[in-house]
């Protein structure tokens, strides 16, 4: 296996890409530069966008304090080739790099001869699970995707992905296998995760204001050895729930909607993921001592989010997105996690003790994006986040007698140029 998989990754490294609706670039503009098609349908077409990003949020360092966290940052740097060759090929190769790493993102071939009904994909790629990881960074109305996705860094994985559509490309699908984590090797996870996503557009031909609406499900299974669980993470990039270490069988679900009209864009999402903890072992204060707990319940996390967002001025571009003035977004999101009671085994007999993580988070996050044409966009957005511990927050004090819910509040900036 660990062979097959390095011809796979060499194949789809050699490549680059033509993409389907569902990696949310339908047209390639094939009549600007940079970007080639010849007589017989084939294409080469190159592209790039560039990120910076300014944060502010409270926290506390040990040492040091509360302070307020200030940052000017590179978010990220990208490059894209998109190609197809003839009537059967097509493919796509993604590098990024920003200040904290280098790394391919998309990297696949895939057979489009008998598309849209059927295509083939092998390589690296978007995982066909939930709405919000189907968008790249410069695609999303606010600053991240919303936090029940998890880490970014997930969204995409090694594998073999079949999908298509059919009934005028109302209904589409995917299905995919994949390695289910990218902090384990191929050829270590002898049971792939399995994926799929199945989407709905019941009203295409409608008009602009009913077209491009659609509902869907998303649903993934897998079985593997230890590995890094569910990441918590705000979109200041702090981590208010370390990933656990989960081994054994994980699943997870996801419900979407999406309404796109000239005027507005309503999103709404659900998902739910559950990881065992198969032989695990942690540690848990009792009393005034550390022990060694086991018999662990599964992790669970689940969540849902709603997202609004309006362009009330400016002009739109070939896919109804704007290309100039003004555009409001706002969201909000809430996220649960536990992993049930822990029972503890003594020779008094089993004691129930409360679980190891149990708590939510909540937050509200607005602001406005200026396109100014030719890729340019400035955007500003403000975030209250609401935890329901107090010691999950970013300000939080070691020592700090206070049990109950905290808030925290974040400013972001962004200017965006995409080409």
């Amino acid at each position: 296996m660990k062979r097959a998989s390095a011809i796979l990754f060499l194949a789809a490294s050699l490549a680059a890409g033509a993409v389907r609706a569902d990696d949310r670039s339908v047209v390639v503009e094939t009549d600007r530069l940079l970007s080639w098609r010849a007589d017989d349908g084939s294409f080469l077409w190159l592209g790039a966008w560039v990120l910076t990003d300014f944060q502010a949020f409270p926290r506390t360092e040990t040492g040091y304090g509360a302070s307020w966290d200030a940052d000017f940052m590179l978010r990220a740097a990208h490059g894209t080739v998109r190609f197809r060759w003839g009537e059967w090929m097509c493919g796509r190769l993604d590098g990024e790099f920003s200040d904290a790493s280098a790394e391919v993102q998309d990297a696949w071939l895939e057979y489009c001869g008998l598309a849209p009904f059927f295509q083939v994909r092998a390589g690296r790629f978007r995982v066909p699970f939930g709405l919000v990881q189907q968008f790249s960074t410069p695609e999303l109305k606010l600053q991240d995707a919303a936090m029940v996705a998890g880490n970014p860094k997930d969204y995409r994985d090694l594998g073999l992905e079949l999908h298509g559509a059919f009934w005028l490309d109302r209904v589409r699908w995917a299905v995919a296998a994949v390695t289910g984590s990218r902090d384990i090797a191929v050829d270590v996870n002898e049971r792939p995760d399995v994926v799929g996503r199945l989407t709905f557009h019941p009203l295409m031909g409608f008009g602009a204001w009913f077209e491009r609406l659609s509902f869907g499900g998303s649903g993934g299974w897998g079985e593997g050895p230890t590995r890094h669980g569910f990441r918590g993470r705000n979109s200041a990039d702090y981590t208010f729930l370390a990933p656990a270490t989960v081994r054994g069988a994980r699943w997870r679900a996801g419900a979407e909607l999406e309404w796109v009209t000239p005027g507005f864009r309503l999103a709404a999402e659900y998902q739910h993921g559950a990881y065992d903890r198969d032989g695990v072992t942690d540690s848990q204060r009792i009393g005034g001592s550390m022990v060694t707990v086991e018999d662990l319940d599964s992790q669970e996390v689940w969540g849902w989010y709603v997202e609004l967002s309006g362009h009330p001025y400016g002009g739109v571009d070939a896919q109804g997105d704007p290309r100039d003035g003004l555009e409001l977004a706002a969201r909000f999101e809430h996220l649960e996690f536990g992993d049930g009671d822990r029972p503890l085994h003594t020779d008094a007999g089993t004691e129930q003790h409360a679980p190891l993580i149990d708590s939510w988070v909540q937050a509200v996050t607005a602001g406005a994006s200026w396109y100014f044409g030719f890729g340019l966009r400035l955007s500003a957005w403000y975030q209250a986040m609401r935890y329901g511990r107090a010691a999950l927050a970013s300000d939080h004090e070691d020592g700090d007698p206070e049990e109950g819910e905290a808030w925290v509040h974040h400013v972001f900036a962004r200017a965006q140029f995409v080409y």
